[in-house]
């Protein structure tokens, strides 16, 4: 999970597969390192497969540190943010 764009104040981490209370640490983990470090975050969530509100727990922090985007949601990740 993670990789540098071209911007080096942007980090961008990449999620794939499924988000539940089970399997979210290391997603967490990635998106707290990242916006220690970095001014903007980028979720690459093209590969997030399934995501209950699990997910929401690292977003809203990080979202309220830095300038979080999502990019690529999935249409089930879409819903998810919708309802929320």
């Amino acid at each position: 999970m993670g990789g540098d764009v071209a911007d080096p104040c942007v980090r961008s981490v990449g999620a794939r597969g499924s988000f539940d209370p089970s399997s979210i640490a290391p997603l967490a983990e990635a998106l707290d390192r990242a916006a220690a470090e970095h001014s903007k975050v980028v979720l690459d969530a093209s590969g997030i497969t399934f995501a209950d509100s699990s997910l929401l727990n690292p977003l809203i922090p990080t979202h309220r540190t830095v300038d979080l985007r999502v990019a690529a949601p999935t249409r089930q990740l879409c819903r998810l943010l919708e309802i929320t």
